[in-house]
Formats: C-alpha cells, sequence, structure tokens
C-alpha cells in the first residue's frame, strides 16, 4: 500500500460500515487504530509498505509494518472485528463526514481465516519491489566495459611491439 502524501488523519480501515469513526488511519507519519492506539512508523509519502492487522482468539489486534510488529491493543470493544460485511478500505465513514480518505494505490487486499502470528507475518516476504534500474545504470555500465576493452585492447598492443 502506497500513501500519497501523510498530514491529518487518514483513514486506511472502516470496521463499522461506515457508522462510526473508530479504526485504522495513518497520522502524520504514523499508524494509529482510533481510539485505542498509535501504531508506530507508516512507510514515507509515495513509499510502498505492507500493512499486516490481526485480530486473535483473545481479541488482541496486532499491527505489523513491512513484517515488523508495530504495537497492539486488547480490543474489548470489538472495534477491529472483520465479522460480517462491515469492513471498507481507504474511504471515509458518514459518521463525521471530514474527507479524510486516504489517497494511494494499493496493490492487493489478503484475508484469511486464522489469526497470524510474528512468524506468519514476516514468511509473506518483502512489500517492496526489486529496484528497476535507470537508464544512467546502462550507461554508466557500458562506458565501464568500453573502458575495459579499451585498457584490454592497449595491453595487447604493448605486448606485440
Amino acid at each position: 500500500m502506497t500513501v500519497d502524501t501523510h498530514g491529518g488523519w487518514q483513514k486506511i480501515i472502516d470496521f463499522s460500515n461506515l457508522a462510526l469513526d473508530s479504526g485504522m488511519y495513518t497520522l502524520g507519519s504514523n499508524y494509529n487504530f482510533y481510539p485505542e492506539a498509535d501504531m508506530g512508523a507508516a512507510p514515507g509519502d509515495g513509499v510502498d509498505g505492507r500493512l499486516t492487522l490481526t485480530r486473535d482468539a483473545s481479541n488482541t489486534v496486532s499491527v505489523y509494518a513491512n513484517g515488523v510488529f508495530s504495537g497492539s491493543f486488547v480490543d474489548s470493544s470489538g472495534l477491529a472485528n472483520f465479522g460480517g460485511n462491515n469492513a471498507n478500505f481507504f474511504i471515509d465513514d458518514f459518521a463525521t463526514s471530514q474527507g479524510e480518505a486516504a489517497g494511494g494505490f494499493v496493490d492487493y487486499i489478503r484475508t484469511w481465516d486464522t489469526a497470524l502470528n510474528a512468524n506468519d507475518v514476516a514468511a509473506l516476504g518483502s512489500p517492496v519491489a526489486a529496484p528497476i534500474p535507470e537508464p544512467e545504470t546502462y550507461a554508466m555500465m557500458l562506458a565501464g566495459l568500453g573502458l575495459l576493452g579499451v585498457v584490454a585492447r592497449r595491453r595487447r598492443q604493448k605486448q606485440v611491439a
């Protein structure tokens, strides 16, 4: 997931069918589950990252940013419950109409029928795609290979003379 720009409250996940203000947000440069807890640093503006949110049988909600544990809280009020058809992603609720939707893009959303532990989350792999070489990289590589060719040719000519 990539958020274009971070600023005020930007809703990522709403669990109340848009009826309440509670849910998973970015707030500034952090993840936050409102009204429960700050959940650690979010990737910077325009930076791809993976947010993983789990809820186990003891109602503990755990948040992982790029596979690394960020925070948790006991959800005794059931605010982070995926039961039914109540989840909405990247859209503000009707309760406040504050325009808190997050702009950006999502590669995919996955759901499981069991809570993931820290090892399961780590096994999901890296959210960051391999870098694509820029044209300058290729130009520098070709210049280096050309220079090696010139040096090898001069050595060969010196050995013959």
